[in-house]
């Protein structure tokens, strides 16, 4: 994942990166090992801090299930949302060398 591929360039600018995801912490193993130490996976299973952000996905799917858009946000250190990457689709995903750009311009 290229996010998981720039950790390190994310630590150095203070910056910590977390990964929600809407489901049960004992199904996120796999996840946390393909992102790796540097992203910190946390486990969202009724929806409720990912809906909070605007980020379920209202594409009509299957009854019960449920996915979320691949957002960003840059939480500033007094805990402010300075910048927010929001698509259209939970297919797209962040160029990780736009959000550290971003991010370096905002601290």
């Amino acid at each position: 994942m290229q996010l998981a591929e720039k950790s390190g360039a994310f630590a150095r600018l203070g910056t910590k990166i977390c990964a929600i995801a809407i489901q049960r912490d004992d199904e996120l193993q796999e996840l946390q090992k393909d992102l790796g130490d540097g992203v910190m996976v946390l486990a969202d299973p009724d929806g409720r801090a990912t809906a909070a952000f605007g980020l379920i996905d209202r594409t009509p799917f299957p009854p019960g299930m449920r996915l979320a858009r691949s957002a960003s946000v840059y939480i500033d250190a007094r805990g402010i949302v300075r910048y927010r990457w929001l698509p259209k689709s939970y297919r797209e995903r962040p160029e990780p060398d736009e959000l550290l750009r971003r991010i370096d311009q905002l601290r």
